[in-house]
């Protein structure tokens, strides 16, 4: 820093030895202790008085004082907790060579202890010279004249501040020499800014640098810097005064001031004569102004000639005759104020021109005789500061802004966000929603953990955390999503889906990881429920097809209890049977139940299925030891059931029984449950009344099968009797009763298969029997089992038995030879074509073909449009082919090999 004064410039290094010259071989030897006695600094002539502590290492001042000094310093240290912010002193003496003692005056001053400082106190000792006086007094020549500087030695530096920032010390490290290792510079600036220059203090550091700028010879230029006007000296006069004392420690630093600019004065005139210190003090940026106590210009810094328009003539002038480009500033009027007594000054100013900002501080300084001295003004210029400052205020404004937004979107978003630093992160940060579905704080950690009184299991195995999508995301940076748990803790045991995304850095490390997690309790059990109406509608499917397909409804009875049961989630299912002629019921079938089959249940409001028939409807049952609409059973209470359900099977005017299912635990049925059951019961009706009409469809074909025969054997009686007195041959009458005996065969054969399933090769083997009694000579393969219609069934039938007579009387059969007959057939959709190769080989036609009554006959049935009858004759013999076709929709039935 330089400073001008009547147009001279003082070089920095001057003032740095100055400084050097005041602290370490002028002044007293000091130290600096902290509260606890632990040394921070110390500087001045050490020499005999105390050790130069090792650098880095904590020492006390115990440790470095000679040891004739040690116990008196105890008992200043022990003395000061009475009232630790009052300077004291003590004497002792160094003993020597020949026991010659040298007096030292040990004084503890407090220092700093101002706001957020911790108190420390300054130990100086005040010796004379072990030379003698000569060397004091030569000392003392080489500065005598010099105005009295009161200085605050702090480990390196003098500081001046106001009377508002207390003491200030800036630690430096020292040699052995008492030199310091350190190039303190000039410093204008505010203390609040951590080792910055700022406005309100001005640090004058004054280093060892100053041989290569002139020297020693220019320590005469600052008149009154005598070993007198130490701070040894100040703290004896005043150590019995707390008053005082404490004046002094407000006043100390503009006294520093006042000394400051007689130095700067003298050193500026000295410049003059020394090349290229002019440049290096108008090198300066930080504008600074003094004033006298009548408010005249004392000197200044030449940036300040942008401020106001000074120049060298000016010094001396009143400040109110300045020209100032200071846009809203009465400097008259604000040193007026500070200069009266009135707290130190500091505000933001602009420039009229450019608007460029300036913090300006103005505050007092000091002679040596305690007095104020005049006004010190710093500007400096925070332009680009303030910009920045407005840019990073809007900046953050905007962000706040962004932040709220999110966070509010955080907060409403109806899903659990959790947002975790580091992987398996014991403070994991949760949104409100996930607050309070979760029943977590706003931070918790992994499941299982102190601070995470939650687990979560798929398939009902707890997770490890290392398998959380969370973890996978830390592990892979890939985003990890979709797995469904089971979530249980303080907030309750619900299913949830969840998910997590890593947040990446520019080098495409994980930096944070983003998990949510959503409650899909609804959508699974509406999944659970939508399979299990799946599953209900399924089997009342399966249980019509297999009751179609000919089930027997005893077997129907014995399997539905339980699969209602399964079905509906229930741990009871029975089927109790109503008893005709009574008002009672048989438990048929049951699942669950430890009654034996057979129980007998009373009717009507005796129980819950007797008030079912009662009402006609479905009955549901959601609390039975409260339900009042009828009498409870044995067979429920017995067993501790608690809800039920019970449904007609069959008419209400005519019902079967009734279907029940029961829980022992609370249960709320809904409608679709009922219905299912409702159709499980209707499916169990259709196939009691399909066995009902099946039974009675068997006794009436019995009764009509009695019937036909009876009456073909009344026509074969009429017959017999009417052959008898008739001309007509025997072989006529016999061909006449043979026909007549195949027709009732055919009939017998068709009625007797309750299926109504024909099988040709039976039907084929009745008709032929009589020719082959040893089935020797008629040889049948192929099998067709088909629900042939009666009439075709009889027509085929007669077909067969004219062929076979054909056969006996003038075909193979006569010549001692074989029938061979092959059945085939094919299906397509309800179309059935049957086909019958009848074969006799090596028979040929004797002499011319007549039409007899057989053939007649067999024209006739070849006349419909289902049977087709084709003979021929060969070298190989003779063959009928009879092809039936027909339409039927049980054709799904037929069996072909």
């Amino acid at each position: 820093m330089s400073m001008t004064v009547d147009g001279e410039r003082t070089p920095r290094a001057l003032v740095e030895h100055i400084h050097s010259i005041i602290v370490n071989e002028l002044g007293p030897a000091f130290a600096l202790v902290d509260a606890e006695g632990r040394v921070l600094h110390t500087g001045g002539p050490l020499s005999g008085l105390m050790v130069v502590p090792v650098e880095g290492a904590e020492a006390s001042l115990a440790d470095i004082l000679h040891p004739d000094l040690a116990h008196a310093a105890a008992e200043l240290w022990v003395e000061k907790d009475a009232n630790p912010a009052v300077p004291i002193a003590r004497t002792a003496a160094i003993r020597g060579e020949g026991g010659v003692a040298r007096p030292v005056r040990i004084v503890l001053r407090p220092v700093g202890g101002g706001a957020g400082e911790s108190l420390r106190h300054l130990v100086l000792l005040e010796a004379p010279p072990e030379d003698g006086g000569a060397a004091a007094a030569a000392a003392e020549d080489e500065i005598a004249g010099a105005d009295a500087l009161s200085v605050h030695a702090g480990p390196a530096d003098i500081c001046m501040t106001d009377e508002t920032a207390g003491d200030a010390f800036a630690p430096a490290s020292y040699g052995a020499a008492g030199a310091s290792t350190a190039a303190p510079s000039v410093v204008m600036g505010d203390p609040r800014h951590d080792g910055a220059a700022a406005p309100g203090s001005v640090d004058v550091g004054i280093g060892a640098g100053v041989a290569e700028a002139g020297g020693d010879s220019l320590a005469p230029v600052l008149p009154g810097l005598t070993q007198d006007n130490a701070p040894s000296a100040t703290s004896s006069a005043v150590a019995a005064d707390p008053a005082a004392e404490a004046a002094l420690q407000a006043e100390g630093r503009e006294m520093i001031t006042s000394s400051l600019i007689g130095g700067v004065e003298a050193l500026q005139k000295a410049a003059l004569n020394m090349p290229g210190v002019a440049e290096s003090l108008a090198a300066t940026d930080v504008a600074i102004l003094f004033l006298d106590g009548a408010a005249r210009v004392r000197c200044f810094t030449p940036p300040m000639q942008r401020l106001m328009a000074l120049t060298d003539e000016d010094v001396g002038r009143p400040i109110c005759h300045v020209v100032s480009h200071i846009a809203g500033l009465d400097l008259v009027e604000e040193t007026a104020k500070v200069m009266a007594g009135g707290p130190a000054s500091e505000r933001e100013v602009r420039l009229h021109a450019d608007g460029s900002t300036f913090l300006m501080r103005l505050s007092r300084y000091h002679a040596a005789s305690h007095e104020v001295d005049g006004i010190v003004a710093v500007f400096v210029e925070v332009t680009a500061f303030k910009q920045a400052h407005d840019r990073m205020d809007a900046m953050n404004t905007a962000l706040e802004a962004e932040l709220a937004a999110l966070q509010t979107v955080l907060d409403l978003a109806p899903i659990s966000i959790a947002i975790s630093d580091a992987p398996f992160s014991q403070r994991v940060h949760l949104n409100a929603y996930g607050q309070k579905m979760l029943g977590l704080g706003s931070q918790f950690g992994p499941p299982r953990s102190p601070v995470g009184p939650y687990m979560l299991l798929k398939d009902g195995r707890e997770l490890r955390p290392d398998e959380l999508p969370s973890a996978e995301a830390w592990r892979t940076g890939r985003v990890a999503q979709d797995m469904q748990a089971r979530y249980v803790g303080p907030g309750g045991s619900f299913d949830v889906l969840l998910s997590a995304a890593p947040v990446l850095s520019r080098s495409g490390e994980t930096k944070r990881v983003i998990a949510v997690a959503r409650d899909i309790s609804a959508l699974t059990h509406a999944q659970a429920v939508a399979e299990q109406r799946a599953e209900q509608h399924a089997y009342v499917a399966r249980l019509g097809g297999r009751s179609l397909a000919g089930m027997p409804p005893e077997a129907m009875i014995a399997e539905l209890p339980e699969r209602l049961a399964t079905l509906l989630k229930c741990e009871y299912a029975k089927f109790i049977k109503v008893v005709p002629a009574s008002n009672t019921l048989e438990l048929v079938a049951k699942f669950g139940f430890s009654a034996a089959l057979g129980t007998i249940v009373e009717g009507g409001r005796g129980s819950q299925a007797g008030y079912t028939l009662s009402v006609q409807e479905a009955v549901v049952v959601t609390d039975l030891a409260t339900d009042a609409r009828f009498d409870k059973p044995r067979l429920l209470t017995d067993e501790g059931i608690v809800s039920g359900m019970s449904v007609i099977v069959g008419a209400p005017e005519e019902p079967f029984g009734v279907i029940g299912v029961h829980s022992r635990r609370r249960r709320t049925f809904s409608k679709r449950d009922a219905a299912f059951l409702q159709s499980a019961a209707n499916v169990l009706a259709a196939a009691l009344r399909r066995d009902a009409a099946d039974r009675q469809r068997r006794i009436l074909v019995d009764e009509l099968q009695h019937r036909v025969k009876n009456t073909l054997a009344t026509v074969q009686s009429v017959i017999r009797l009417t052959l008898r007195d008739a001309p007509m041959p025997p072989e006529v009458a016999d061909r006449l009763m043979r026909r007549v005996r195949a027709l009732a065969l055919a009939h017998d054969i068709n009625v007797s298969r309750r299926d109504a399933a024909v099988d040709l090769a039976e039907l084929i083997r009745v008709q032929t029997r009589p020719f082959d009694q040893e089935e020797q000579v008629i040889a049948i393969t192929g099998s067709c089992r088909v629900p042939l219609p009666p009439g075709l069934a009889i027509d085929v039938s007669m077909v067969i038995h004219e062929l076979a007579t054909n056969a006996a009387k003038h075909g193979a059969l006569a010549h001692d030879g074989t029938v061979a007959i092959t059945l085939s057939g094919e299906t397509e959709g309800d179309f059935v074509r049957l086909c019958v190769d009848w074969r006799e080989p090596g028979i040929q036609p004797a002499g011319d073909l007549q039409e007899g009554g057989g053939s007649r006959l067999m024209r006739a049935i070849a006349g419909r449009p289902e049977i087709e009858i084709e003979r021929s004759w060969s070298d190989e013999g003779y063959r009928c082919v009879v092809t039936i076709a027909f339409e039927d929709e049980r054709s799904a039935k037929v069996r072909i090999a």
